[in-house]
């Protein structure tokens, strides 16, 4: 289920680095693929959401979700 949230981008230098979203209410985000416009550290965001049904990653960090649609 989609859902659109609001948040910072925020690059995590563990298990190999990679891009997150910590969502206004706190929440870790891991998109799947980051885009490349939002790949800046503090970077305010809007974006529409889809939760991913993976159960196993290498990263053990936050929750994987597919961006749909952003906002700059």
């Amino acid at each position: 289920m989609k859902r659109r949230i609001k948040g910072k981008v925020v690059y995590q230098n563990i298990e190999g680095g990679f891009w997150s979203i910590i969502s206004e209410e706190g929440e870790e985000l891991r998109p799947q693929y980051m885009p490349v416009q939002l790949r800046e550290e503090d970077k305010q965001i809007e974006c529409v959401i889809f939760p991913t049904n993976a159960e196993f990653s290498i990263i053990m960090w936050g929750k994987e979700i597919i961006i749909y649609i952003f906002v700059v």
